[in-house]
């Protein structure tokens, strides 16, 4: 037992740092990223930005974070941040946010509501997964954690984003 736990601490790394694929080319339905925190009769219309999927249970997405909202201060104005939080509810992630005040998210970019049908709706195979968009259409995906701090990754996403059609 101790020597798969060795391999697979080994191993866990490169499999954590998928690499970019091209996603299954599916539209996001409205309501799809579920309702904003800040307003629960308005759904979100990314047009441009990152959208990542993440729980408060999920201990790599909390890990990556504050990563995530400096990869959003880079990124200017080429595009938005989106948090899509899967399968908790508003009291949950509000306490979450109480009890971690080092995260400063904005309440807008925060959304609920949706759960495990949606995932598979949306092909998740886990969380985080996380999608670049650009002018609404799905043009990047990544599973797992990323380094989003890194300037080179967010050189190549601010490039992804801002790249003409």
């Amino acid at each position: 037992m101790k020597l798969l736990f060795w391999i697979l601490a080994a191993i866990g790394p490169s499999v954590a740092a998928s690499e970019w694929t091209k996603p299954e080319q599916q539209a996001l339905a409205p309501g799809a990223l579920g309702q904003r925190l800040s307003d629960p009769q308005q759904s979100p219309q990314p047009s441009t930005g990152v959208i990542n999927f993440w729980a408060t249970w999920c201990a790599p997405c909390v890990k990556e974070l504050p990563d995530l909202l400096a990869l959003e201060q880079s990124l200017g104005s080429a595009g938005s941040l989106w948090l899509v939080n899967v399968g908790e509810s508003v009291e949950q992630i509000e306490r979450f946010a109480a009890d971690n005040p080092a995260i400063q998210w904005r309440r807008d970019q925060i959304t609920v509501g949706v759960g495990f049908a949606e995932m598979r709706a949306l092909a998740l195979r886990g969380l985080p997964s996380t999608f670049l968009i650009r002018d609404g259409q799905l043009i990047a995906r990544a599973d797992g954690v990323r380094n989003w701090a890194d300037p080179g990754e967010q050189a190549w996403i601010k490039a992804q984003l801002t790249a003409p059609r």
